[in-house]
């Protein structure tokens, strides 16, 4: 069964893999520190958040670093996600993409398969 899908992402797999090739030093340590800042950034995120159900945090001098890194990512999604009852959901679409960053970054250090070996087509048996 052909599914030109199939054939597209591996083709597409071969393209990045050209992009950060094998498991050199240079692969090793841009996707292990973009990997690291993400985790490390998800944690300031998640802090943020706690800090919020604290209204007097925003006026403490040693947590304004804080404030000033996770503000600009948690406003672009203010504007998308309405509050309800009170609550500001938007920071769960933050760590969707967060997430989702996350993974995609892990998924580029992992090896590709190999291509399976194409067989030959069967024969038609008449009856």
């Amino acid at each position: 069964a052909f599914d030109p899908s199939e054939r597209l992402q591996r083709a597409n797999n071969r393209r990045l893999a050209m992009a950060i090739p094998g498991n050199g030093i240079m692969e090793q340590t841009f996707v292990g520190g973009f990997f690291t800042f993400l985790t490390l950034y998800n944690y300031v995120i998640t802090f943020r958040i706690l800090l919020s159900w604290f209204p007097q945090a925003q006026g403490i001098a040693l947590l304004q670093p804080v404030f000033a890194v996770s503000d600009p990512f948690l406003n672009v999604f203010r504007g998308i996600v309405p509050s309800i009852g009170g609550f500001d959901l938007s920071p769960l679409l933050g760590f969707f993409l967060l997430s989702q960053l996350t993974s995609a970054t892990a998924a580029l250090g992992c090896p590709l398969a190999p291509e399976p070996a194409k067989s030959a087509p069967a024969a038609k048996v008449s009856a």
